[in-house]
């Protein structure tokens, strides 16, 4: 029973890491196409046969003479990035506070009640012992 139980516990666990690699290898997949999108647009021109770290900096300082120019194209460049990102950062802060909201819902108010149930009938028991012991003690 133990090893069916760890056999399945291991399955889940791969089928887990398998989905992580998956979204993982997605989320860097997007994010080097943005990231040449960007290099592109400030001047790298990573489709030029020197990709060497030196020429692509070269042709980054030619289109941009100036820092004033370099901040205002970066400015430009990240723009429609930023704005996903934050979309993003909105989504699933919704997206948590909402998987926060069901698990509240679905454990934490039945645990609640359960509690307060119990208190109640404590307090009432408790109550009706303090009646009796009033009347014995009145008699």
């Amino acid at each position: 029973m133990s090893a069916k139980n760890s056999k399945s516990q291991m399955d889940r666990l791969t089928t887990l890491r398998d989905q992580l690699q998956r979204q993982l290898q997605s989320g860097l997949s997007t994010v080097e196409q943005e990231g040449k999108k960007v290099l592109n647009q400030l001047g790298a021109d990573l489709d030029n046969e020197d990709k060497s770290l030196k020429a692509v900096v070269a042709r980054i300082r030619a289109k941009n003479n100036t820092l004033k120019d370099f901040a205002r194209n970066i400015d430009a460049a990240t723009y429609d990035v930023r704005g996903r990102i934050r979309w993003n950062a909105n989504m699933m802060s919704a997206y948590a506070k909402m998987q926060a909201e069901k698990a509240v819902d679905k454990e934490v108010k039945p645990r609640l009640e359960t509690y307060k149930h119990n208190l109640e009938s404590r307090i009432k028991y408790l109550l009706n012992k303090v009646t009796l012991f009033k009347e014995k003690i009145s008699h």
